[in-house]
């Protein structure tokens, strides 16, 4: 054999005993290996997410769930946007974090946590531990390729809305309350903006976790489902919900899809003639992002003599010189929690209730006629601005009744932090 045939044979050996891989190093194909054996997402998928970068505003029980399993599941960049800092009541449903992490911002624990779950990721992911603003969210937005709203009030949720279509970015919303869950993909291809469906955010009510309360599961339940339509959108598989509402009710464990209507074409941000260009406070109302207290409407407000201070009243019970008695505003499942005994529970919707105002009096009157000589009420609530609503209703219900009505300035909250260092609150 001639000594070219024995080099040509040498060369075929060699080929034929040559081996590849993908363009993942090893130590990614081991810990993506359960995903990249999916048909419909593979090699290129988990390419798709190493080179995406993700913008997930808010940490608290939607984002600890999106974000771990985005981080997770390889994306090459995670930005995470949240000023807030973890308090105990977070715990039952922000689920990474732990009691050593109290008082610490939540965004840079979540960082940590994601480093430590995927060292392998593109970019370490990065904390900024502030407020989403029109000053800031149309840059981070544009240098994020999906953005993922997690956060909890209508400010936050419109200004992400509008820089997601200015920037040309999908949107996926999710939201969690009580026992539900809603989720969303918003502006992507021709699916709707939130504009569409709600041109004004002024005139809408949001309902938070913080005063209506939330089972944890479920926003750990949404948050993942967020994480998965995120990763469809960033690998190119087909999008479930863009165009389509998603609604999940735990107490009965189903899920519904409800289709949302077209894209509006007389839509203010989105439409063929829209007027919305820039980012402005001017079509999102006042700036609660992240605020943790609710607004009160002016026309409610009680001036200082209508108000009773926690001190005054504490007082007011030792002497004992005038008879007075408690309202408590909240619902009958905060009352079980923690308050005053003795106290009549006459709960917001009641007052609200033209229906049952009658029932109100009475129940009012009869509390006054077995306290022989009392003139003064004093209604309690969680932190003092449904009681200030309370007294005008009240007010108004007992017009021809002799009696003094005032709110407990700060409402329990106010009485923890001046009177009872020890009383709980939630």
């Amino acid at each position: 054999m001639s000594e070219i045939s024995q080099i040509t044979l040498l060369k075929n050996a060699e080929l034929h005993h040559e081996t590849y891989k993908a363009e993942l190093s090893a130590e990614e194909i081991g810990r993506y290996a359960r995903q990249l054996v999916l048909p419909n997402f593979g090699v290129k998928g988990q390419l798709a997410m190493r080179n995406a970068k993700f913008l997930v505003v808010g940490a608290g029980g939607l984002g600890c769930s999106a974000c771990i399993h985005l981080s997770g599941s390889g994306a090459g960049k995670l930005t995470i946007v949240d000023h807030d800092r973890i308090e105990a009541s977070n715990l039952h449903r922000q689920i990474m974090y732990t009691t050593a992490d109290i008082g610490r911002f939540k965004a840079e624990v979540l960082v940590e946590r994601c480093k430590n779950s995927n060292p392998l990721t593109l970019y370490p992911p990065e904390a900024l531990c502030v407020a989403l603003t029109t000053d800031n969210c149309l840059e981070l937005v544009r240098a994020h390729d999906v953005i993922l709203d997690c956060t909890d009030n209508v400010y936050a949720r419109y200004l992400l809305n509008d820089a997601c279509v200015l920037a040309s970015r999908p949107l996926v919303s999710a939201s969690a309350l009580k026992f539900d869950g809603q989720l969303t993909v918003y502006n992507f291809r021709d699916s709707v903006c939130r504009r569409c469906l709600f041109p004004d955010p002024k005139i809408l009510q949001a309902q938070s976790c913080d005063d209506n309360g939330v089972m944890g599961p479920v926003p750990g339940i949404m948050g993942a489902l967020q994480a998965m339509e995120a990763i469809k959108v960033a690998a190119g598989l087909e999008v479930t919900f863009a165009g389509i509402k998603l609604h999940y009710d735990a107490l009965t464990g189903s899920f519904y899809r409800i289709k949302l209507r077209p894209r509006n074409p007389l839509c203010p941000l989105c439409g063929a003639a829209s007027v919305i260009r820039t980012l402005s406070d001017d079509h999102l109302g006042t700036n609660t992002c992240f605020s943790r207290q609710p607004e009160v409407p002016g026309n409610f407000l009680l001036d200082q003599d209508s108000r009773i201070s926690s001190s005054d009243l504490a007082t007011a019970f030792k002497s004992e010189t005038v008879p007075n008695f408690l309202v408590d505003v909240r619902t009958p499942a905060e009352v079980q929690i923690c308050g005053f005994r003795n106290s009549l529970n006459l709960p917001m919707d009641s007052l609200l209730d033209e229906n049952a105002r009658q029932t109100v009096r009475q129940k009012l009157y009869q509390k006054l006629q077995e306290i022989p000589g009392c003139s003064s009420v004093t209604v309690v609530c969680r932190r003092g601005n449904d009681s200030q609503m309370a007294v005008h209703l009240l007010r108004k219900i007992l017009a021809d009744v002799p009696v003094i009505l005032k709110d407990l300035e700060g409402g329990l909250y106010g009485w923890k932090r001046d009177v009872d260092p020890n009383f709980p609150i939630y």
